[in-house]
């Protein structure tokens, strides 16, 4: 496969040079875009034989880089993504990819995959260039199929799906096996969920480590601890997310200084703000001693500044108040920051939700933060909701009763006093 270009276009730089590093041993000259939106223009430029596709960028999605392809070239597409659905995978091969690989995933395979899409898109010696079947007349050198001399609109897939029945007249094909004689394989997948990808990150490097290819030194090694840690805040919030849904997760509620645990929340915070030049302050009311479990509620509040400090730009605002009601208290935390469109305000706090979905996981969270704040809140029988209108931020309200006894969450939202 010496002299063949691959284009590899992934938003996880880790990903993207581990993938990049195998097509390296095998010959291939690679080049790597981070940004759907640039992609384009390196596929212009370098021509590649081969195109490397994740499903999740920023900017431009990889369903539209995918079409954009299809418009104007043929070349063979591998989809990387942790989506594994059949319509999902149904998609990819009506849009033209012709293969589709889910995270975690080896990276030598990907790389064989590869090489088998370049040796079957070649033209075997003794194949035709036209075949006449009834009123259609199918081309294979130009790529074309015509319809008593109309000439027919195809995407690339459709056109192999064409020849394979074609070129095999009077056999019967089930769905899969066209599937696969398409596609080149057997469709594998495994559960979707954001563990995918850090599993193929750490799996590919020790993968290489292992064979050589990677030297295990202490950059390789921290970036692998790096992707542990992230699965691990991942598991933990499942778990706690879990729990809580099961009515299982104990809390250790004490009288509870809120205004104190909301500066010293606010403290910590400061630094992640700062980096983004963004201003985070707090505006606090005098408020009774609650009982709470402080740890809970903590992470509560943390994962609500988190979610506001991902989604403001540079030099946004960020304000944590307080406000006391007839039968409890009100936190907000208000930004002006991205906002959130009305038809995903409904959707906010479910599970693996995000509202811009080109985001990174490394900018975009883990999709669990707010779904667990819902839940902390209802244990304490409160409730949060959200304002939004788009581009002009979002505020967030977690209110929590003076007394809980009967474990039913307030039904009303009102503002603070």
């Amino acid at each position: 496969m010496a002299n063949h270009t691959v284009v590899i276009i992934d938003d996880d730089a880790k990903l993207a040079k581990l993938v990049a590093t195998y097509f390296d041993k095998e010959g291939f000259q690679t080049h790597i875009v981070h940004d759907g939106a640039q992609a384009a223009e390196v596929i212009k430029a370098r021509k590649p034989d081969i195109i490397v596709l994740d499903l999740m960028l920023p900017g431009v999605d990889g369903w539209e880089i995918c079409r954009r392809i299809r418009r104007e070239l043929d070349t063979p597409i591998i989809m990387l993504t942790a989506r594994d659905e059949e319509t999902d995978r149904l998609i990819g091969l009506e849009m033209g990819a012709d293969d589709y690989v889910t995270k975690p995933f080896s990276p030598r395979e990907v790389v064989a995959r590869a090489k088998a899409i370049l040796r079957r898109t070649r033209k075997p010696a003794n194949k035709p260039d036209k075949i006449k079947s009834g009123e259609l007349i199918i081309d294979f050198a130009r790529h074309e199929v015509h319809k008593n001399g109309q000439l027919l609109d195809l995407t690339p897939t459709e056109f192999r799906i064409l020849e394979m029945l074609a070129t095999n007249a009077g056999r019967v094909f089930s769905r899969l096996q066209i599937v696969e004689q398409v596609q080149g394989y057997a469709f594998e997948g495994y559960e979707r969920t954001e563990l995918r990808t850090p599993l193929a990150v750490i799996q590919g490097n020790l993968e290489g480590m292992l064979e050589g290819v990677i030297p295990a030194d202490k950059e390789q090694l921290n970036s692998l601890y790096e992707e542990t840690l992230y699965l691990n805040r991942i598991i933990t919030d499942l778990r706690d997310l879990t729990l809580a849904e099961a009515g299982q997760l104990q809390l250790d509620k004490q009288p509870t200084d809120l205004g104190q645990l909301l500066v010293h929340a606010v403290a910590m915070l400061k630094p992640l703000a700062e980096e983004k030049e963004i201003e985070l302050t707090a505006k606090l009311a005098p408020l009774p001693s609650l009982v709470i479990d402080r740890g809970r509620i903590a992470q509560a509040v943390y994962n609500l500044l988190t979610n506001a400090i991902r989604y403001t730009g540079r030099n946004g605002k960020i304000e944590v108040l307080t406000g006391a009601l007839p039968d409890g208290v009100v936190i907000e935390v208000r930004d002006n920051g991205l906002g959130i469109d009305a038809a995903d305000l409904p959707h906010i706090f479910d599970h693996f939700f995000r509202a811009d979905k080109s985001r990174t996981r490394e900018s975009g969270g883990t999709g669990i933060g707010l779904a667990i704040v819902k839940q902390i809140a209802g244990l304490h029988g409160g409730a949060v909701e959200v304002t939004s209108r788009k581009g002009e931020g979002s505020n967030f309200k977690l209110f929590l009763p003076y007394h809980h006894a009967n474990g039913k969450a307030m039904k009303e939202a009102r503002k603070p006093g």
